[in-house]
């Protein structure tokens, strides 16, 4: 979340670069989202014992696992039309950088509307059926990230010359 959550800042500071040919940026977007998806395995792998042992439902890790790679990635990638600054690439990860409205309440959503879903879903509807709708919604906008990633890519390029004036003085 750290790194999506300024998604084209480091690259704000060569975009006249990757606005050179067609489509760079739907290919970065891409290749982030690939990226941060093969990230996600991860902490799968580190749930596995609790599964072996019996504490944790498989389905529960698979269903968080999707739903991460395809709702919390759909919203975290929408900054990338919104987010305006660069970042020096000498910045530490942790460095802080201020945001817009729109970045927090979009990362806030992004990280806390899980946290409210997963238990809500599994009192409404039962643990196994919240987990199975959670897991349909994941696997949906995962299937379809192709898509939403060139919706991003579209609207991105709409704001092309506004994004790159603003990461231009933003450098500054």
């Amino acid at each position: 979340v750290t790194l999506l959550q300024r998604i084209m800042a480091f690259e704000g500071n060569y975009i006249d670069g990757l606005m050179v040919r067609k489509e760079c940026i739907l290919t970065l977007l891409k290749a982030k989202y690939y990226l941060s998806s093969i990230f996600t395995v991860i902490p799968f792998c580190l749930m596995l014992p609790a599964v072996f042992k019996g504490k944790v439902d498989i389905l529960f890790i698979v269903s968080i696992l999707f739903f991460t790679t395809g709702f919390v990635y759909f919203a975290l990638f929408q900054l990338a039309v919104y987010n305006k600054e660069t970042t020096p690439l000498n910045a530490k990860i942790s460095t802080r950088q201020s945001s817009s409205t729109i970045q927090k309440i979009i990362t806030f959503v992004a990280l806390l509307l899980p946290l409210g879903i997963f238990p809500l879903f599994g009192k409404i509807c039962g643990e196994t059926v919240g987990n199975i709708i959670l897991l349909v919604i994941g696997v949906i906008l995962t299937a379809t990230s192709s898509l939403w990633l060139r919706n991003i890519y579209n609207r991105f390029m709409k704001r092309r010359y506004a994004n790159m004036a603003s990461f231009h003085d933003s450098r500054n």
